[in-house]
Formats: C-alpha cells, structure tokens, sequence
C-alpha cells in the first residue's frame, strides 16, 4: 500500500490508536478477580435469551449487553479474560471515533491528542476491564456523536441517518441513560437555526424510527422509571464535590490533569458564539447532561431523584476532553507551542496511568473461607449477591444454575439480603463456629447486623483474619 497523507490519516493513525488500546488494555484484562456487578452480567448472560430479557426487566438494567456477552460465553467460555475482552474491544473502537470526531468534524491535532487523552485515563481503562455494560455505552455515546455531526455536515447522505438510527437503538436498549444521548441531539437539531432549517424533519423520522423500535422495551421503560421515583435505589443523594470528585476519578485522581482539562474547557466558551457549530454542539453534550443528572441528584433539592454516579455519567466525558482539547488549538499561539501544550497535557496523564485497574483477589477470601469452614462442616454466611461469585470461584456447575441459593444451602453456605436483622441470623444454628464472608464497603445493614449478633453471642469474637481492602472473614468459635 503506497505511503501517502491520505492514508497515513485515514488508516494508520487510527490504526495505531486501536493498537495501543488493545495492548495497554489487554495485558491485565484477566488478572483481577470478578468482582462488584460483573458477576451478575456473566451470571445472567448464560440464562436464555428469553431468560435475560424476562430478567432483567425487573430491574433498571436494559438487556442488550448480557444478550451479546451470552453468545459471546457460548463460544469463549466464563474465564475472567474471556467476559472482559468485549469491553475491552469496545473501548480500543471508542478512541478510534475520538480520533475520527477531530479528524472530520474538528482537526486532526484535536483527533489524536483526544484520543491519546483518553486511551490514558485510569477511569475509562477500569471500565475497558470489567464486564459491564459501561464500555460499551461509552463506545455507542461516541458513534452517535460522530453520526450526529456527520449529518450536520453532509445533510443528505441517507446512511449517516440509518446508521444513527441503529446505534441510537442498541444505545437505549443497552442502557437506560442512553436517553440522555438523544436529549442532546434534540438539543442540538433544535437550538441552532441553521439545523433546524436542515435536518429538523429527518430527525424526526430518526427519533419516529427509534420509538417504533423501541415499542417492545416501552413498557418496561416507564415501569421501571415509575419505580425508580416510588422505591428509593441504592444511588443515594449527590453531595457538591461530587462533579469534581468524579472528575478526579475519571483521571486517576489526577489534580493537575483535571484542573487543566477544566481549565481547557471553560475557555472553550470565550468568544462561544462565534465558533463554529460542532465545538459548540460538543462542548454542552458535556455540560447540558453532566450538570442536569448532578442538580437532580443534589441532596439540597428537595425533589431529587438519585443517579448522580461515576459509571452513569462517564458517556459525559467523551465530549469533556474532546472540548478540552479542542481549545488548546484555538490559542493564538504558533502550532509549535500548541503541540508543546498537548504534549504536556499527554504526559500528565500518562503519569497517573497503570495499566491494571483495580487488584481484587475475592478467589484467595473464598477459597480461605473454604479451608477455615474444613470443607464446609462449619457454616458460611454471606451477602445473597455474593452467591453468585461464591459458586463461580467454588463450583462452577452451581454458577450455571438458575438459582445458585438453594443449592449453596445445602453444602452450608447461607446467603442473607441486606437487610437481615439480627433476628434473621438466629436460625442458624451452630455448635462450635460460624464463617461470615464480608463486603467492608457494603451499602446497608447487613454487615453492622452480622456483627452486632456475633458481639451479643459472642463478647470475645474477633476477626479471624483479613483479606484485601474490600472484603474479610471473620470466624466466630463458641
């Protein structure tokens, strides 16, 4: 293939962009145990089809990622490596449309300074590592944003409003807040004159075309949108550090990287309404849903509804270093200092990167559970949404089944809900010890619950040993 601009732009550089991706987030994609909700996804994900759907519709979890990841099992099995690499993949094919937003939409300087922006920030590598949906909606947010910009630009290129229509679909059918993607492009057909005038009518029969599809899901949406508002969830209130706070997260808890991003962004808006179009259209797809979800979250509001949470707004972050970045070519400097600026920012970041994203041993908690309980002669007690890893680390014939409690029951593994009370401990029965599987960090009760019976029975009990920072087990001996 001969060497020239074109392709060096076009198929090298994007290239060597997924590239680094997958290398940097490969290396130690199956080194940390399951942990947090991926257990959940991979434990639903084997169920049927019908099964997931039927699911999953009790809850505020869309089922198009445990649908995939359930083919995806079938062929490449349940090992940590295998349920992680396509969030892997997803996030190696989001810095490539990083890349391709600059490049088309912006310049190209902004395309590959973005990209490397992001492929180096520790919050979106810890999500490129779990099997969630989360890489995934980041991935769909991005594609539709070049879509979106690419139909401002090319108004009656027919696939560009085919190919949003679809991305937009799977987007809501992978997550509830994908809805908030096609906020912004209301926002932004109906805001500006000049897209009114152009693609106001064929968004609407994009928007027309993605209801009809969504039709089947449509009833399950408002139930469970109905529910979030009736039934407090486990999201609790949005304090006011926690838009930096997130922030801070996304990027390693970087300071430095943070405040110059920060700093980078507000000075997008000098001079705002004489830029052009797309790097206005960019810069509120961060501001308009980021600030939104915040003041609806806040605790200080009286009617809020929390949702204000790292993984639910980092889709916000694509357009937050695009826009950021975006200014550092806009300086009336020479290009030699601009690309000065964005080498800096680069290595800033690249400062706060390690390529392994959290070091979760829960495999060594469970197995020690196991020697201290002498293969189950003493009971085990734990959180009933840590059944599923349990059996996955234990038995992974009881991982397949469609309810792993009963089951656990009957080897003396007892799970209890987060509410148990010391009352609902009392039926477990035991003459010499007791093993109880703990969550440090656990949301609710359970925890304080378990300890406050183990203290009433047994004044002198103490923590038999201690794991990671996440978990521990302690062992009561009567």
């Amino acid at each position: 293939m001969k060497l020239n601009n074109k392709n060096i732009f076009l198929i090298w550089i994007p290239l060597s962009i997924f590239i680094l991706n997958f290398v940097l987030k490969i290396i130690h994609l199956g080194t940390p145990d399951l942990y947090n909700d991926e257990p959940f996804s991979v434990y639903f994900a084997q169920r049927s089809v019908i099964d997931i759907i039927n699911i999953l519709a009790q809850g505020n979890n869309p089922p198009f990622f445990e649908i995939i990841l359930h083919f995806w099992i079938k062929v490449f099995g349940t090992s940590e490596f295998s349920v992680r690499f396509l969030s892997m993949l997803f996030s190696c094919i989001t810095a490539v449309f990083i890349y391709f937003i600059g490049l088309k939409h912006l310049n190209k300087e902004t395309g590959i300074v973005a990209a490397l922006i992001f492929t180096f920030s520790q919050g979106f590598l810890f999500y490129a590592q779990e099997a969630r949906v989360y890489s995934l909606f980041v991935m769909l947010t991005t594609i539709s944003l070049f879509l979106f910009l690419n139909i401002i630009k090319e108004t009656n290129k027919k696939t560009n409003y085919i190919w949003l229509i679809i991305t937009n679909i799977i987007l809501i059918y992978s997550h509830f807040f994908g809805f908030w993607v096609l906020f912004m492009q209301f926002i932004s057909t109906y805001l500006w004159k000049s897209n009114r005038k152009t693609i106001g009518k064929p968004m609407i029969i994009v928007w027309f075309s993605v209801f009809i599809l969504y039709l089947p899901y449509l009833l399950t949406f408002i139930h469970r949108f109905i529910a979030s508002l009736a039934e407090p969830t486990w999201v609790t209130p949005a304090k006011l550090r926690d838009p930096i706070y997130y922030l801070l997260e996304t990027f390693g808890f970087s300071k430095l990287t943070v405040l110059s991003l920060l700093i980078l962004y507000l000075l997008s808006f000098y001079k705002w309404n004489k830029k052009p179009i797309n790097n206005q259209i960019i810069s509120l797809w961060f501001l308009v849903p980021y600030l939104t979800i915040f003041l609806l979250s806040y605790e200080k509001n009286p009617f809020n509804i929390p949702m204000f949470i790292l993984r639910y707004t980092l889709f916000t972050s694509i357009p937050f270093i695009i826009t950021a970045t975006t200014s550092i070519f806009e300086f009336k400097i020479k290009y030699t200092f601009q690309i000065l600026i964005a080498f800096l920012l680069i290595g800033i970041v690249i400062t706060h990167f390690k390529p392994i994203s959290r070091k979760a041993t829960i495999e060594k908690v469970i197995i020690g559970a196991n020697n201290l309980s002498s293969n189950h002669a003493t009971p085990i007690i734990l959180h009933e949404d840590f059944a599923a890893i349990y059996s996955y680390y234990t038995n992974n014939d009881l991982f397949t089944m469609a309810d792993v409690i009963p089951p656990l029951a009957q080897i003396n593994v007892h799970s209890l809900a987060t509410t148990a009370s010391c009352e609902d401990l009392k039926k477990f029965t035991f003459s010499d010890s007791l093993i109880f599987i703990s969550r440090i960090n656990e949301e609710g009760t359970l925890r304080e619950n378990v300890i406050l019976f183990l203290r009433d029975s047994f004044p002198n009990f103490t923590s038999y040993y201690y794991q990671n920072k996440s978990d521990d087990i302690i062992k009561i001996e009567n």
